[in-house]
């Protein structure tokens, strides 16, 4: 199999502040057959403003303090596109196929200017559940230490000699 190549095809800069950058990602599964993949990296400075405003609607400090850190400023989102099994002569029109895609779809729906508030205020949800989730294991691994100070269990009858 051939290595994968990454090939920027474009980049483009929205209204909203966001970049976006199409790469190809497409590699050879085949001696004529391609996977045709193209990758949208579209990226953006969080402004304070963002954090002042989950901070106004939300009680646990640690969990925006937590979310800060965790995107350190900044905000990511990725969509891919892929046509699996293309010739090789169908490759190029693929790629333009699928980027054409992107653009008209993906690109006029990021470069809403409430798109950026939507992206962060989701990520911090699934963000807050993903915290919520671990302190609930933790009270039960906790609780489960409690139980546990009757020493280690014993298996010795399960073994004959």
């Amino acid at each position: 199999m051939e290595k994968e190549n990454i090939i920027l095809l474009e980049s483009l800069e929205l209204s909203n502040k966001l970049s976006i950058s199409l790469y190809d990602l497409s590699r050879k599964v085949a001696a004529d057959r391609w996977l045709v993949r193209i990758k949208c990296v579209a990226s953006a400075s969080l402004p304070e403003e963002f954090f002042e405003k989950m901070l106004a609607e939300e009680d646990d400090r640690e969990l925006v303090k937590d979310i800060r850190e965790k995107f350190g400023g900044s905000l990511t989102f990725e969509a891919v596109r892929e046509l699996n099994f293309v010739d090789d002569d169908d490759k190029d029109k693929s790629v333009a196929f699928l980027m054409d895609s992107l653009k008209g779809n993906s690109v006029d729906y990021m470069g809403r200017e409430s798109f950026l508030e939507k992206l962060l205020f989701k990520k911090y949800d699934e963000f807050r559940q993903e915290i919520q989730t671990r302190r609930e294991l933790c009270l039960v691994e906790k609780e489960g230490d409690d139980n546990e100070e009757e020493g280690p269990v014993d298996f010795s009858s399960c073994f004959r000699d």
